[in-house]
């Protein structure tokens, strides 16, 4: 179907930031600004965003030179490009990967806004379709690697158990107590010994993202 002015402005907005870091940390800075965040659940939001962020895009071009699938518009002539492009593999879209690993992190921080993530994460993968750059399966699986991502992260900073402060952010204060996060800790810790020590199965990254890409709900 014909894309609509909304609809290529949208798609122009979320490619306009590539890789994704501004305009995720942005919405983030200003959304914690609004709700009065402190300052040190701020850093907090802040580096677990871009960490999630970074592992997302290390997900995403694993699967992109692991399968490389060429992109819709270079397959068709009536596919007009209207965002910028580099010529990567298609699958699976990055942005989209960060978007689907920004929405998780941030759910993990501010479960009441839940929807509002996930909505803005949807809407960079219907923009990605749109654009010409990925086919449906690319968007699929990209969210898959982004919310595998931000789960592995957010599981780790559970073992810590804090939370932020701050008005509307769905936390009253204080945080996770130990025992719950305990059960979460004891998986993490395995997944982490197993990609440290070579002689346990251990597939390689590129095996990793394999994993990340297919079995995304397994954490």
């Amino acid at each position: 179907s014909k894309v609509t002015e909304p609809e290529k402005q949208k798609a122009i907005y979320w490619a306009s930031a590539e890789p994704g870091i501004e305009r995720w940390t942005g919405i983030a800075n200003a959304y914690m600004f609004k709700n009065k965040v402190d300052l040190r659940s701020m850093v907090d939001v802040r580096g677990f965003l871009t960490m999630t962020i970074y592992d997302a895009v290390i997900l995403a071009f694993e699967g992109k030179y692991t399968y490389e699938i060429e992109p819709p518009y270079s397959k068709s002539d009536k596919i007009d490009p209207f965002v910028a492009h580099h010529g990567y593999p298609s699958f699976p879209s990055v942005l989209t990967t960060i978007a689907f690993g920004a929405a998780e992190i941030l759910t993990h921080f501010f479960p009441k806004e839940k929807m509002k993530w996930e909505t803005m994460a949807e809407e960079v993968g219907q923009s990605r379709i749109q654009s010409g750059m990925n086919y449906p399966i690319g968007i699929s699986s990209a969210k898959v690697a982004g919310q595998t991502a931000a789960r592995r992260r957010a599981g780790h900073r559970m073992c810590a158990g804090t939370h932020p402060r701050g008005r509307g952010t769905g936390f009253a204060g204080g945080g996770i107590p130990r025992s719950a996060a305990r059960g979460r800790c004891s998986v993490l810790v395995v997944v982490a010994q197993r990609q440290r020590d070579p002689g346990r199965d251990h597939p390689g990254p590129r095996g990793h993202a394999r994993q990340g890409l297919q079995r995304g709900d397994d954490l």
